[in-house]
């Protein structure tokens, strides 16, 4: 399954809403950082357009170069490698399509821009663009740093608990102060003949 298929009407250069929907298809947003599986289909129009509007292109023979940029001959993001399907009934080809560029990053740091979209299909019969259209481009909020996970807390035995908390040996002269007058103090310790003793401070 894709996160994005597109059926594209290579007469009109453009989206198109399905096989037998030759009506406008309106592309999502691209998010900045996303990588989208991509499904492109190739429509060629039949004799009886809009009824039964379309027949598949086959994908023997052909691959497919696509590019999202803003500026002529400059791609924000680029992809040539696609798999073609096996299936004749339903031909297509597939790609992850990178949005985590650094073009692309860096064209939406102040926003959301509007850029194109360029798809060509490459074959013995020479390169011909079948998509130029205008694309959003969002700036995403997750981005693919590395998330900062906090140290574990280390865990602590009831055991060392008691130890600790609870069986704790002071030496020397432990002192308690009144929390509302300072001069009010008590000096609690253990005498060297062992007895226990309090005294004012």
């Amino acid at each position: 399954m894709a996160n994005l298929d597109l059926y594209l009407d290579i007469a009109a250069l453009r989206a198109v809403r399905g096989f037998n929907n030759p009506d406008a298809f309106i592309i999502p947003p691209f998010v900045a950082w996303d990588t989208i599986t991509t499904r492109i289909r190739l429509l060629e129009r039949t004799a009886s357009f809009p009824v039964n509007p379309y027949s598949f292109v086959p994908t023997a023979g052909l691959t497919l170069q696509l590019a999202i940029g803003i500026d002529r001959g400059v791609g924000l993001s680029t992809q040539n490698t696609w798999v073609p399907s096996t299936n004749d009934g339903d031909p297509y080809f597939e790609a992850v399509v990178p949005l985590n560029t650094d073009g692309i990053v860096n064209a939406t740091a102040n926003g959301q821009v509007t850029a194109k979209l360029h798809i060509r299909k490459v074959g013995a019969d020479g390169t011909k663009t079948v998509l130029l259209q205008e694309v959003t481009l969002v700036p995403g909020i997750i981005t693919d740093s590395a998330l900062v996970v906090p140290a574990p807390l280390t865990p602590l035995s009831l055991e060392a608990a008691l130890a600790i908390f609870l069986q704790r040996v002071i030496t020397g002269k432990v002192t308690f102060v009144c929390d509302t007058d300072s001069t009010k103090r008590r000096d609690l310790f253990t005498a060297p003949d062992g007895t226990f003793h309090e005294d004012l401070g």
